[in-house]
């Protein structure tokens, strides 16, 4: 996806989500990786706020109650510009 204007100074996206325990959720828990970071940023999804990521995981760790059939989400390959023509594909 490509913008005709950057985005600046708000978010790019935001997410929702049921949460009432971690094991009463759509999203638990989220781990994200930053640009040159060393590695995975984990935290429960209610005290997120904000992130620069390049890759962002949205899910649980134990089965919940509410919706059984919630997956858990990935979205990466994040960048300031389209990638280059032959560039790798996106991971699925």
């Amino acid at each position: 996806m490509a913008f005709a204007r950057p985005v600046a100074g708000g978010p790019f996206a935001a997410l929702r989500s049921m949460y009432v325990t971690e094991f009463n959720a759509d999203v638990a828990r989220v781990a994200l990786r930053e640009k040159d970071a060393a590695g995975w940023r984990e935290e429960a999804i209610l005290p997120f706020r904000r992130a620069t990521a390049t890759d962002l995981w949205a899910g649980r760790l134990v089965p919940s109650r509410h919706n059984t059939s919630a997956p858990d989400m990935v979205f990466n390959a994040f960048r300031a510009e389209p990638p280059a023509p032959g560039a790798a594909q996106i991971q699925r």
